[in-house]
C-alpha cells in the first residue's frame, strides 16, 4: 500500500511556483527597479521576448527591465524590430505600457524607429494598442503626429483617448519652460480643444472643456479669468448644452450655480434639491442641509416615475440627469419590472458625467443574474436583438440553465457562446469591469490593474473551464449504477467552485451582494440605494443560493439517501451533508428566507443525524467532533464525552479528551489499545489546521517533507479511483493544510 501511495503522488502534479526545473536561484527571483538595470543584460532581454524557455522565469523580469532602464539606438531597434514581428496583441501591449511607464528615460522621443513604431500603432486598427500608442506619442511630445491621428481618426473612443493624453499641455503656462514643445504646437493644441468644446459632440465636448478649464495652478474659478472664447461655450452650456459640463467637478458646478443662479442650469439643481429634500452637491452653503445625509427619505417608485420623465426631457443631458435616471430605474426595478429597468440604468451608466455609471452597472447584473430566469431572459434577449448588452444577456442565460438544472441546454448554449464571441473585441466583453488603463494623464501615472485583452482571455478561460467540468457532470449522470453517479456529481459539486457562477461578477459578487442585499431586514421603505421589498430579496437570496456548489451537493446526497437508502454510499452521503452545511456556515453564506435553523444548526442537526445512522462509521467521531467544535463550551461537553465513552480506539479520542479537560467535563480512563494517529479523514483534506503526529501516520498517506514544508496525497482504499492531494506547513504538532484538490482516475 505504501509502494501505491508514493506513486500517487506523482499524479498530485505539484509544481514549484519559481520557475523550471534546474533554474538557479538568481534567474527564479524577482528583481528591483534599480537591481534589474544591473542583473540582466539587453542580450537577455531581447532573447527572453524572442521566447527563449530558458528565460520564461524572468519575463517579469524583461518588462520592468523596459520600465526602467536605459536603451542604446541599437537596442531601440531591435525592440523596434521584435514589437513589429509580433504576433501576440498581448506582448505588443506589455511592451508598450512598459516603455510608457518608463519616466527615467523617455524612449520614443528619444529615438526615431521607436516613434515610427508607436506612430504606425496609433493609426491602427487595434483600439487598445492604439490608445497605448497614442498616450506614449503625447508624453514623447510628438505633437504634429497626435494631431494628425486625430484628424485620420473618425471614432469618438480614439480621439477620446488623444484630447485626455493630450490634455497635460493646457494646464500650465509655464509647461514650455520644462517640455520641448513650441509655443506654435500649444497655440495648435488649445484651438483644437476650443473647436471640439464648441462642436455639438456630445462624447468629445465635455472632455475638451474640461482640459480648457482644469488649470490647479491659477484661480480662475474664482477670479473668472477665461479667454472670451471658453467663457461662451460656458453661457451657452448653462442655458441649453448642458452635457458640456458633465466633465468639470461638482465644486465647479456650485461655482456655476453661483454665478448664474438664474440659467437653468441651476434651476435644475433646484428643482432636483426640492424633490429629492437633499442637495445634488450635500451639505453646501446655499444649498440648505441634506436631510437624506441625515435621515432615509421615502422612496415610492410612483412618485418617482411622476417626476423624473419630465424632469429629462426638460433638462436633457443634466449633470444630475444620470442621478435621475438611476433613481427612475430603480423604482422599476423595486416594482419587478426589470425589461425596463435595464436599459435606464445602461442610460445612466453611459452619461459623461460617470458619478453613478459603477453602481449601474452593478445594478444591471446584479438584475441579469440574481433577479431574473432564463425564460425572463430569453424574452429580453428576443425583444432587444440589438441591444449593447446582448452578449452579457446570452451568457447569462446559460448560467441560469445550469442553476435550473437544464444541463444539457447550459452546455449547447456554452458551446455556442465560445464559438462566437471568443474572439470578439476585448472591449465588448468588458462593460461589467471598470478600466482605466489607457486614459493616463500626461504628468500622472494611474496604477496598472488589468488589461481588457486579459480581463476577456481570463473571462474564456474561466468559461471554457466551467464548460469542461459541466461536461463532466454530463459524463458522470451516464452511469447505469445510479447511487454511484448521484455520490460523484454531489462529490464534483463540492470539490469544485464556479460550477454555476456568472463569470462577468469578475469575483466582486459577494461584495455587490452584501452592498444591495442588507443582513437584517429594513423594511420596504429606506434609502433610495436599500429600498427593497421581500420579493426582491427572497428571489436574490435564491439565486445568489442556486449557484451554492454547497447546497446542490446536498441535494444531490439527499437525492441517493431518499432514492438508495441501502447504497453502501450511504454513510458518505450523509456525512457530507452536515460537511456542506458547515461549510455554509464558515462561508457565511446568506440563509434562505423561510429557512427555520441557521446554517450552523444544520450542520449540527446533520451529524447527530450521520451518528445516530451510522454509530459504526469510522467517521462518527469526525462528527461528533465537528458538532461540539460548532457549539458553546457547555453545549460541547455531551458530543466529546461520547467520543471517549464511545470510541476509545478512534482518531479523535485524544483531541476529545484534551477539550474535554479544558472544559472541565468528565473524562473517561478508556485509553487503551489506541490505533495510530492519522490526519483528519482519509476522503477529504480541505483547508484549515489540523493535529499531526509523524510517527502515527495511518497507512493510507504518503508524504514528502522538506523541513516545516510537505506535499503528499491521502489514499482511500473505500474509493481506489480517487485521491486527494494536499500541501502543509508544520509547526509543533499542528499541521496547516493550505491547498487540497482531488485527481480522477488516477
Amino acid at each position: 500500500m505504501t509502494y501505491i501511495i508514493s506513486n500517487l503522488l506523482l499524479g498530485c502534479n505539484f509544481k514549484s511556483k519559481s520557475g523550471l526545473p534546474g533554474s538557479t536561484p538568481t534567474q527564479q527571483e524577482s528583481l528591483g527597479r534599480e537591481e534589474v538595470c544591473q542583473r540582466l543584460n539587453w542580450n537577455q532581454v531581447k532573447s527572453g521576448l524572442k521566447g527563449d524557455p530558458k528565460l520564461f522565469s524572468q519575463i517579469d523580469n524583461i518588462y520592468t527591465y523596459l520600465s526602467y532602464c536605459a536603451l542604446s539606438e541599437s537596442e531601440a531597434e531591435d525592440l523596434s524590430k521584435i514589437y513589429r514581428s509580433s504576433k501576440s496583441e498581448e506582448q505588443k501591449l506589455k511592451i508598450l505600457e512598459s516603455i510608457n511607464g518608463n519616466y527615467n528615460y523617455n524612449l520614443v522621443g528619444a529615438y526615431q524607429q521607436l516613434a515610427d513604431v508607436y506612430y504606425t500603432t496609433a493609426k491602427g486598427k487595434n483600439i487598445s494598442l492604439s490608445s497605448l500608442a497614442i498616450q506614449g506619442l503625447a508624453r514623447a511630445n510628438q505633437v504634429e503626429q497626435v494631431l494628425n491621428i486625430y484628424k485620420s481618426k473618425k471614432d469618438d473612443e480614439t480621439r477620446a483617448t488623444i484630447l485626455r493624453a493630450m490634455a497635460g499641455y493646457l494646464e500650465t503656462d509655464d509647461i514650455l519652460e520644462s517640455d520641448d514643445i513650441l509655443e506654435s504646437d500649444k497655440t495648435r493644441i488649445e484651438d483644437l480643444y476650443l473647436q471640439v468644446a464648441a462642436s455639438n459632440n456630445q462624447t468629445l465636448a465635455p472632455i475638451a472643456l474640461r482640459a480648457l478649464t482644469n488649470n490647479p495652478k491659477n484661480e480662475r474659478w474664482t477670479s473668472w479669468g477665461w479667454s472670451k472664447e471658453v467663457t461662451e461655450i460656458i453661457e451657452q452650456a448653462v442655458e441649453r448644452d448642458f452635457y458640456k459640463l458633465c466633465c468639470i467637478e461638482p465644486l465647479e458646478m456650485l461655482v456655476l450655480t453661483k454665478k448664474y443662479p438664474n440659467s437653468q442650469f441651476t434651476k435644475a439643481f433646484i428643482e432636483y434639491r426640492n424633490f429629492t429634500e437633499g442637495t445634488y452637491f450635500g451639505q453646501n452653503a446655499g444649498w440648505g442641509s441634506n436631510k437624506k445625509a441625515v435621515f432615509r427619505q421615502p422612496f415610492e417608485p410612483k412618485r418617482e416615475q411622476s417626476f423624473w420623465p419630465q424632469f429629462l426631457k426638460k433638462y436633457p443631458q443634466h449633470p444630475s440627469s444620470d442621478d435621475a435616471m438611476y433613481r427612475l430605474a430603480r423604482s422599476y426595478e423595486v416594482e419587478g419590472d426589470y425589461e425596463k429597468a435595464i436599459p435606464l440604468y445602461y442610460q445612466a451608466s453611459q452619461i459623461p458625467d460617470g458619478g453613478l455609471g459603477s453602481v449601474a452597472r452593478e445594478r444591471i447584473l446584479f438584475i441579469i443574474d440574481l433577479l431574473l430566469s432564463s425564460e425572463s431572459l430569453e424574452k429580453i434577449i428576443n425583444n432587444n436583438p440589438k441591444h449593447p448588452l446582448y452578449v452579457y444577456l446570452v451568457y447569462s442565460k446559460a448560467i441560469h440553465l445550469i442553476r435550473e438544472d437544464n444541463l444539457e441546454l447550459a452546455i449547447d448554449e456554452l458551446e455556442k457562446f465560445i464559438k462566437k464571441y471568443q474572439k470578439l473585441e476585448a472591449s465588448k466583453l468588458t462593460y461589467f469591469v471598470e478600466t482605466n488603463i489607457y486614459v493616463q494623464n500626461r504628468y500622472y501615472n494611474i496604477w496598472y490593474t488589468e488589461s481588457k485583452l486579459d480581463i476577456k482571455n481570463n473571462l474564456f478561460a474561466s468559461i471554457n473551464l466551467q464548460l469542461e467540468r459541466l461536461q463532466k457532470i454530463q459524463a458522470i449522470r451516464k452511469n447505469a449504477q445510479k447511487d454511484i453517479a448521484l455520490y460523484e456529481e454531489a462529490a464534483f459539486w463540492f470539490n469544485y467552485d464556479y460550477l454555476a457562477y456568472n463569470h462577468f461578477w469578475n469575483d466582486r459578487l459577494l461584495f455587490t451582494f452584501a452592498s444591495f442585499i442588507p443582513e437584517q431586514w429594513e423594511g420596504v421603505t429606506t434609502s433610495t440605494e436599500r429600498t427593497i421589498t421581500f420579493d426582491l430579496v427572497n428571489t436574490a437570496n435564491e439565486n445568489y443560493l442556486e449557484q451554492s456548489r454547497h447546497l446542490k451537493s446536498i441535494e444531490l446526497f439527499e437525492k441517493l439517501l431518499k432514492g438508495y437508502p441501502d447504497s453502501e454510499l450511504a454513510a458518505e452521503a450523509k456525512y457530507s451533508i452536515g460537511l456542506n452545511y458547515h461549510y455554509l456556515h464558515g462561508g457565511a453564506y446568506p440563509e434562505q428566507t423561510d429557512q427555520e435553523l441557521s446554517w450552523r444548526e444544520l450542520a449540527q442537526q446533520s451529524f447527530r443525524e450521520f451518528v445516530e445512522e451510522f454509530p459504526d462509521s469510522y467517521m462518527a467521531d469526525d462528527a461528533l467532533l465537528t458538532i461540539a467544535g460548532l457549539s458553546s463550551a457547555e453545549e460541547a461537553v455531551p458530543p466529546l464525552e461520547q467520543i471517549v465513552r464511545d470510541y476509545p480506539n478512534d482518531d479523535r479520542y485524544e483531541e476529545a479528551l484534551a477539550q474535554l479537560k479544558s472544559y472541565g467535563g468528565r473524562a473517561s480512563n478508556s485509553t487503551s489499545s489506541r490505533n495510530n494517529q492519522k490526519i483528519y479523514r482519509p476522503d477529504l483534506l480541505p483547508v484549515g489546521r489540523y493535529h499531526f503526529y509523524e510517527k502515527g501516520l495511518d497507512k493510507n498517506v504518503s508524504y514528502i517533507r522538506r523541513g516545516n514544508k510537505m506535499v503528499g496525497a491521502v489514499y482511500d482504499p473505500q474509493q481506489p479511483n480517487t485521491i486527494t492531494c494536499f500541501t502543509a506547513t508544520l509547526s509543533s504538532n499542528q499541521a496547516n493544510v493550505e491547498w487540497w484538490g482531488n485527481l480522477q482516475q488516477i
